[in-house]
């Protein structure tokens, strides 16, 4: 929702407040009665889904129907179009958790002045049918003038509904959940009670009794742990104190406090006459005896209570007025506004504190099934309730995403594939080689944890990627000065793969002979490790004059197949046929002759060079090069000139003949 956008008619949207699992919170202005309230929204992701929407009214008309001084008040509940909301009253105060983090340990007669006030509510919705199920001291707020109200009645369920197991919605609570909610069995308003006795004993203590490293951790102390020793902790405490906590945070439900009526009496008791010995076990039952001693005891007893009543209400006015009315003050300059945070991620948060010249400190981290990792899902202090100095720190609990995570299956894939396949989670990848005669190089064939296993979100994910076949050791052989075809079937035996095969004229080495490799021989080297080589196309040609001994001829006519080839090379036989068409190509004077040539090489010949040589008056200039394969027939070069010219043809460096055109035939 937006600001200024109106509700119902009558609900003008502030700012927003805060957001949960199931609904978000908006500071709102009652246009009608002028007044500001607190407009619960459910969520967008909820709209769609019948059941969600209906135990969102259900519970939010049974809350409406509780009529207490220390329950926030609910004035309306109703939808428009796809808005399902709760009108309910606005606190301007700050949370009974940001009293303790200030003031803890709290004496007796502030923790139980505190307390006596929420098993008050508890006692009137218990009475309704309502159980909490998230009593902590984030749910509830103290006012400037010193009163207690319960909030947050978001998860609240009826006495005589089963409550389900522990899920994501309710994780942020895990330090106060009975041991009943951490196990999913049955809650009722006992569970409220034991919550309530976590609460006290943080109150006096000014720490948690259970703590972990994660939620579930500590579900699991609330279910087999024993409570911390209170008087080490506290010494100041008193022996009634320390019994009420303990008999509240029992674990089994049938041994604590029958209901929260019972709890007041002896709160009362403690309150009125903190140095008592013990409270007595008839205390709630013997209220309506008639003799006098009784009676007289009574109303002195009652007496003090009241008179105990007016100064609990007297120190948490002390209380707000030291801790609360500064921080609304808004007077000096150097305090400033509480910002919002729940809802950003946690750098967005420490930014927006830092703009305030505030730190923020991650209190806790939990799983959350609704909020993705690093969502703020709870602060210290009430935004825009109040004012902090500048410096202060603002402590948070940060969303952990969701408890379990299904690994996704990651063998059989390349390295690559897996990393982006990871690329939704926050997974840490852990990478081991190892050679493998079945899996090919750089897939991975195992992984742990294996694939659909639950993990936390930070897990690491160790796969095992295949290096291929173990190669053996082998000596590059020498192949320089061996012919192309002997220099391969060498590599080929030692288990190397051949490489790129270059050419280069050489006066060093022959035609088709290796000039060079790109391993050196003698080389120790895994088996199929690439070798390259440079093969000879024998001395250059163009300040080479063409070979004495070669056959040439000086008419017009074709070399015949019996040409007699180079004697340094017997895998040259010439060519078998050369024809010239000669084509009336006007060219600057020049005609052009097509030749079509067809060699005759050895069978082990796989490719070569063929070059044409022009004779001038002076010397020879070539006028074609390219390199062929021995499948190249016949191949057709075209040549330029006039009158009658003589040409003669380079097999890989080697004269295999000579022809002379004319070119006005």
């Amino acid at each position: 929702m937006t600001q200024g956008q109106v509700v119902a008619g009558r609900y003008e949207i502030i700012e927003k407040l805060g957001a949960g699992g199931m609904a978000v919170v908006y500071r709102a202005k009652d246009l009608k009665l002028d007044r500001f309230v607190t407009c619960k929204v459910l969520r967008e992701e909820h709209l769609t889904n019948d059941e969600s929407i209906r135990r969102f009214m259900i519970e939010a008309r049974a809350v409406a129907s509780l009529n207490h001084p220390n329950i926030v008040n609910v004035y309306d509940v109703g939808h428009e179009g796809s808005i399902n909301y709760i009108v309910m009253e606005y606190i301007d105060g700050v949370t009974l958790k940001e009293l303790i983090e200030r003031k803890a340990p709290f004496d007796d007669v502030e923790a139980l002045g505190v307390a006596i006030q929420i098993a008050s509510a508890l006692a009137h919705a218990h009475q309704n049918g309502i159980i909490h199920r998230d009593i902590k001291p984030q749910n509830i707020l103290v006012t400037p003038s010193g009163t207690v109200k319960v909030t947050d009645f978001g998860i609240a369920r009826s006495i005589h509904v089963r409550s389900e197991a522990l899920s994501g919605s309710t994780m942020g609570s895990v330090h106060y959940f009975s041991p009943e909610q951490a196990r999913g069995s049955y809650v009722d308003y006992k569970s409220d009670l034991y919550s309530l006795g976590i609460v006290m004993f943080e109150m006096i203590t000014g720490t948690l009794p259970f703590d972990g490293d994660d939620s579930v951790d500590v579900a699991f102390m609330h279910v087999n742990d024993a409570l911390p020793d209170m008087m080490v902790l506290n010494p100041n405490i008193s022996k009634n104190m320390e019994r009420i906590i303990i008999r509240l945070t029992q674990k089994a439900a049938d041994e604590r406090y029958e209901s929260a009526e019972k709890l007041l009496v002896d709160m009362r008791i403690t309150i009125a006459n903190p140095k008592t010995a013990s409270i007595p076990d008839n205390t709630y039952e013997d209220e309506d005896e008639d003799d006098d001693t009784t009676n007289k005891g009574f109303w002195l007893m009652r007496y003090k209570i009241e008179l105990a009543a007016v100064a609990t209400a007297i120190v948490i006015l002390v209380i707000a007025l030291v801790f609360i009315l500064p921080m609304l003050s808004g007077r000096n300059k150097d305090h400033v506004q509480v910002p919002q945070l729940v809802g950003l991620t946690i750098d967005d948060a420490v930014k927006r504190a830092g703009n305030e010249q505030l730190s923020v400190f991650i209190q806790e981290e939990v799983f959350d099934e609704e909020a993705a990792r690093g969502i703020v899902l709870e602060q210290g202090y009430l935004p825009g309730s109040g004012n902090l100095k500048r410096g202060d720190v603002i402590n948070v609990v940060v969303s952990l995403g969701s408890y379990k995570n299904a690994i996704p299956d990651l063998t059989n894939i390349e390295l690559n594939a897996a990393k982006a396949k990871l690329v939704d989670y926050d997974f840490e990848l852990v990478v081991l080689e190892e050679y493998s005669n079945d899996t090919p190089a750089k897939i991975i064939i195992r992984q742990s944890p294996a694939a659909n296993e639950p993990a936390t979100p930070d897990a690491k994910i160790t796969v095992v990627v295949s290096m291929g076949v173990k190669r053996r050791s082998v000596d590059v052989p020498h192949l320089v000065g061996l012919k192309e075809a002997a220099a391969k079937t060498k590599l080929i035996d030692e288990g190397l793969e051949i490489g790129s095969i270059e050419r280069d004229h050489s006066t060093n080495y022959p035609a088709g002979t290796v000039i060079s490799q790109t391993v050196d021989g003698g080389r120790d080297v895994p088996s199929g490790t690439i070798v390259g080589l440079v093969v000879s196309l024998g001395p250059a040609p163009a300040s080479a004059v063409p070979s004495e001994t070669a056959p040439a001829t000086t008419d017009d006519t074709a070399l015949s197949s019996s040409a007699t080839p180079s004697e340094t090379e017997d895998d040259i036989t010439g060519t078998e046929d050369i024809e010239e068409t000669p084509t009336p190509d006007n060219n600057g004077g020049e005609k052009t002759v097509t030749l079509s040539l067809t060699p005759n090489i050895a069978d082990d010949v796989e490719t070569f060079v063929l070059t044409i040589m022009k004779k001038t008056d002076e010397n020879y200039v070539e006028v074609y090069r390219a390199e062929h394969t021995r499948y190249d027939r016949p191949i057709n070069v075209q040549v330029q000139g006039t009158g009658k010219v003589e040409f003669h043809m380079m097999v890989d460096g080697i004269n295999v003949g000579s022809q002379v055109v004319d070119f006005d035939r």
